[in-house]
């Protein structure tokens, strides 16, 4: 059985939020998400999210780059 009451909100968990953050920046999240996020959803948390994802690719970038460069047959 179903422990929530009917006035408890269906907040996205962290995974749902990584996922949709993911999906954002991919550009292909689907409607029925889109509208959870934006109903249910607390924008401090994907903002975190997103700040934190982009952090890490932009780093991957940075590092990728750097490898190749150290490893480029001069």
């Amino acid at each position: 059985m179903d422990d929530k009451t009917p006035s408890e909100p269906n907040k996205p968990t962290f995974f749902q939020i990584v996922g949709s953050v993911l999906s954002a920046i991919l550009g292909v999240q689907n409607s029925k998400n889109h509208a959870r996020d934006f109903t249910e959803g607390n924008v401090k948390y994907f903002l975190g999210v997103y700040v934190v994802i982009a952090i890490c690719i932009i780093l991957s970038m940075i590092t990728l780059v750097r490898y190749v460069i150290s490893h480029a047959v001069p």
